[in-house]
């Protein structure tokens, strides 16, 4: 995959364990990742047939773009 600019950061694997979700801990984890970095945009690689984890990153203001694959692309809005 081409990304727009040398400036890119790519993170994937998030998760928090069953116990402590509901908490809002997988969305302060999102937030300093996007917070505490040096590069200006960033990619999410998520499963496009996840219909939950779809809806959490469409509500935290993510565009959905096509990669290509059974994943797509989740760029938060300020990239």
């Amino acid at each position: 995959m081409e990304l727009p600019r040398e400036d890119f950061a790519i993170f994937g694997d998030l998760a928090v364990l069953p116990a402590w979700r509901g908490q809002g801990i997988e969305r302060r984890l999102h937030d300093a990742v996007l917070t505490f970095r040096d590069e200006t945009g960033s990619v999410l690689f998520a499963d496009s047939t996840d219909a939950t984890m779809r809806g959490i990153y469409r509500n935290w203001r993510h565009v959905w773009r096509t990669a290509g694959g059974s994943a797509d692309r989740c760029a938060p809005p300020r990239c």
